[in-house]
């Protein structure tokens, strides 16, 4: 897969910035990302907090409000995560700041796979 001019390394550090995101997908495995694909594995909300190192009660929020899974999240407009997940701002805030970085981490596994 060819990846667009922002995706590629900068500088010495062999990372590059979190990807903006306008995130829609059909299925929970693919997301979207301004025209690009990326593949990323399905994970329950909970071992998405987990691994991103998200505070027990925002999974626990975010489950009540019937996401089950990381794709959901990814699913949601971001109006519907900000105003209608049940967190407060700061935790919202570190909830898309995870997703970003899981998505950064996602889209540098894929660049690595071609």
């Amino acid at each position: 897969m060819e990846m667009d001019s922002d995706l590629e390394n900068k500088g010495d550090d062999k990372e590059f910035d979190a990807p903006s995101m306008t995130i829609y997908s059909g299925d929970e495995r693919l997301i979207s990302l301004e025209g690009r694909r990326v593949y990323v594995r399905k994970l329950s909300v909970e071992d998405f907090c987990t691994e991103c190192g998200l505070e027990a009660e925002i999974g626990k929020i975010l489950g009540l409000e019937g996401y089950a899974t990381a794709g959901a999240l990814f699913e949601a407009s971001d109006d519907d995560l900000k105003k209608h997940s049940g967190l407060k701002i700061g935790q919202y805030a570190e909830l898309r700041k995870a997703m970003r970085e899981f998505l950064r981490k996602a889209m540098l596994e894929e660049k690595e796979k071609a």
